[in-house]
């Protein structure tokens, strides 16, 4: 009897020190030397992959259509700072919204924790 074997998930991290304010795309000031980290480490570490994903998280506030528009915004957001201050290539980066579908903190789905972008390797 074959054995199933599901693909191996990309290598992924979720940056909980890229921060936005409630209802927002604004990254916070405090985000800029973890976007600054990143961007050196795409253009350097790990310039030989080619696409990362960068999504978008929301808390629970909110209804899901507004949530998945917001957290749209906010992966574009660290796109577009990654892009225009560190000269990361804009065809490396694909943005995705995906709500509060997975927060990062289950038991409180309100708390700003939540609001936060993961950066998935999807490879060379």
């Amino acid at each position: 009897m074959p054995v199933e074997t599901r693909p191996a998930e990309p290598p992924k991290i979720g940056l909980d020190t890229i921060q936005f304010e409630f209802g927002s795309d604004h990254l916070k000031p405090d985000s800029v030397g973890t976007l600054r980290n990143l961007g050196t480490a795409l253009n350097q570490g790990l310039k030989d992959q080619k696409t990362f994903l960068i999504e978008g998280h929301t808390d629970a506030a909110g209804n899901r259509g507004y949530n998945t528009e917001l957290s749209k915004r906010r992966a574009d957001a660290v796109k577009d700072f990654l892009v225009r201050e560190m000269g990361v290539s804009a065809d490396r980066l694909q943005t995705v919204g995906k709500n509060s579908s997975e927060p990062a903190l289950p038991k409180n789905p309100f708390a700003a924790q939540n609001r936060r972008v993961v950066v998935v390797n999807l490879g060379a």
